[in-house]
């Protein structure tokens, strides 16, 4: 599994181009649009919301609602991790603290919460690497990573039929069992942050090569779902490339 894993490390860090490519545009066309730090903040939030499959809109519309009510408050990252976690917060681990303080609101699991951590990072800091993106900022005091601070993968259920492709789980009735959330982040536990940024690369692969059959999903090249990529990219030769490295990360996910 250990080898598997650093196997898979190797493709995305070769191809991390792609993705990193796709969600700049997309945050370029949503927060990018907007000059007032509010509405970043809001728009983000809404993205990162509507990723869920089936939404609960009337548990998350209590924070929205709450949020507007507190919005004069909420210039400072500092303030908003405050704000979300009602005050107990670890200052050493301020991404952690945001993590767990938005999962504790109604309508936001895991997968939501670590995704928009894992955006305010990338659009702070990740994203600003190659090139200045200013319109990606939402506050003037988004810290780097800590070394004590930590990120947690957005695990969905695309990268959880990875897993479930890559090591099948066995229960103890000797039936198949799903990876959850935490298991995929404990594979996880001894990779750093920047690491765990690489691996969500996995929804990006997982969701062009998966087909939806009945209750299952098969691998395979997925034209389809590409092509409904808003953001990726249609030149032919480029699809090729892109089919072609999704044709050899099906093989490369194949348990041993």
């Amino acid at each position: 599994m250990k080898q598997k894993i650093e196997e898979i490390k190797k493709f995305l860090n070769e191809n991390s181009n792609y993705n990193k490519e796709l969600q700049i545009k997309f945050a370029l066309g949503s927060i990018g649009t907007h000059e007032e730090t509010f509405n970043k903040l809001i728009a983000l939030l809404y993205d990162t919301a509507n990723t869920q499959s089936q939404p609960k809109m009337d548990l998350l519309a209590v924070l929205f609602k709450s949020i507007y009510k507190e919005k004069n408050n909420l210039k400072s990252f500092n303030n908003f991790v405050i704000y979300i976690c009602n005050g107990k917060v670890d200052k050493n681990a301020l991404y952690e603290s945001l993590y767990k303080g938005l999962k504790s609101h109604k309508g936001w699991g895991e997968k939501t919460s670590a995704l928009f951590v894992k955006n305010i990072y990338n659009y702070h800091h990740n994203f600003q690497r190659d090139k200045e993106r200013k319109e990606l900022k939402i506050w003037d005091d988004v810290p780097e990573l800590d070394k004590n601070d930590k990120l947690y993968l957005p695990v969905d259920s695309v990268i959880k039929v990875i897993f479930n492709t890559l090591s099948p789980k066995i229960n103890r009735n000797n039936k198949p069992k799903d990876w959850t959330f935490d298991d995929i982040n404990r594979a996880f536990q001894s990779f750093s942050n920047k690491d765990i940024i690489l691996f969500d690369d996995l929804w990006f692969w997982g969701f062009i090569t998966q087909r939806v059959e009945g209750k299952y999903r098969k691998l395979e090249w997925n034209d389809d779902k590409y092509w409904m990529i808003k953001e990726s990219c249609k030149e032919d030769h480029i699809i090729r490339e892109i089919k072609k490295k999704a044709e050899y990360f099906i093989k490369l996910i194949q348990p041993q």
